[in-house]
């Protein structure tokens, strides 16, 4: 994580940068890939985010992942491995337009859990707004450190209510 952290208000061009990047990468990546998704912040409108557009790619099986990390790197991509999350390979590029790339198992966990995240803003803006304060919060308090952690925490929290329906205090 960088020192400082940037979030701008929400630019539906985000969702066109997606689009673009989206299909050269399932052009480059050709029958590996089975699905892409526009994820994380920049997917929801209205909501804050740091200018990195963030695309899952659904492959099946997950093996076959690993012959797109040549791919990626040919497109200026960085392979950070998985970064944190079992069974993903994670990919970065920065620039005039910066991508964070996840390859997933098509329709796995991963997959399931962060179209839920993302839909569940989506249709609930309460729930959007409190994410996008709470991330305000942090980077107004140069909580830099703590800014991963609890937007993983808020995440969870979404989730569970989604899974288990149990109550989401904001």
């Amino acid at each position: 994580m960088s020192d400082t952290i940037e979030l701008e208000s929400h630019d539906p061009e985000w969702h066109e940068w997606y689009e673009a990047e989206g299909l050269q990468l399932l052009e480059v990546l050709g029958e590996v890939a089975h699905d892409l998704a526009h994820v994380g912040s920049t997917a929801v409108p209205g909501l804050v985010a740091r200018p990195i557009v963030d695309i899952m790619i659904g492959v099946a099986p997950l093996e076959a992942a690993s012959r797109c990390v040549v791919e990626m790197q040919q497109r200026g991509y960085t392979y950070l491995g998985e970064s944190g999350l079992e069974g993903r390979f994670y990919f970065q590029t920065r620039g005039e337009r910066s991508f964070d790339v996840s390859i997933v198992q098509h329709h796995g966990e991963h997959w399931r859990r962060h179209l839920l995240f993302r839909d569940y803003l989506r249709d609930h803006p309460e729930t959007a707004d409190a994410y996008g304060d709470l991330k305000r919060r942090l980077v107004e308090a140069e909580a830099f450190e703590r800014y991963e952690e609890e937007k993983r925490d808020f995440i969870e929290r979404v989730l569970d209510h989604i899974d288990g329906n149990v109550p989401l205090e904001h």
